[in-house]
């Protein structure tokens, strides 16, 4: 029996995948190219009550991701934010915050074949990141989705397009 692709991967998995430490994938995450995840219970924010999957700020950890490896295990979240929304949230109840573990924080498995698809092609990605500099994020994906579909057209426009 043939398995379906793995859905997320944790960042421990993902930092040897890519021979990388954690705290570059914190760093990537604060530039805006992969979302840090993990599943908390419900919890309120403000009026809003929030369950499930949500991102997180890793600059918010930071100290989870020390090069060093002497950063805490565990961590409390005051800010998140849900997968279809880009503005944050602040965690009011529990008062402290909500509790996650390193070992909790995943990346979705289409990110990371996404990420690693973007440094195969450097072209395709420079492009991405220069119109994330611009803060035009709408172009991003729209550049990123013809790239994931391997647009003859886009393709054959790369050159021009990264000069």
């Amino acid at each position: 029996m043939t398995l379906p692709q793995r859905e997320f991967y944790t960042l421990h998995e993902v930092a040897a995948r890519w021979g990388c430490a954690l705290a570059d994938i914190s760093g990537w995450s604060t530039a805006g190219e992969l979302d840090v995840i993990t599943g908390i219970p419900p919890t309120f924010c403000g009026t809003t009550r929030v369950a499930g999957t949500v991102v997180i700020c890793t600059m918010d950890i930071v100290s989870m991701f020390r090069r060093c490896g002497t950063g805490p295990k565990n961590a409390q979240l005051r800010r998140l934010r849900t997968e279809e929304t880009a503005d944050w949230l602040f965690v009011t109840e529990p008062p402290q915050g909500v509790d996650v573990s390193i070992a909790d924080l995943l990346l979705r498995s289409k990110q990371v074949l996404k990420f690693e698809d973007m440094r195969h092609d450097p072209a395709a990605g420079a492009i991405v990141i220069m119109l994330r500099s611009l803060k035009m994020y709408g172009m991003a994906q729209a550049v990123t989705d013809l790239i994931e579909q391997g647009a003859p057209a886009f393709e054959a426009a790369i050159p021009m397009l990264s000069q």
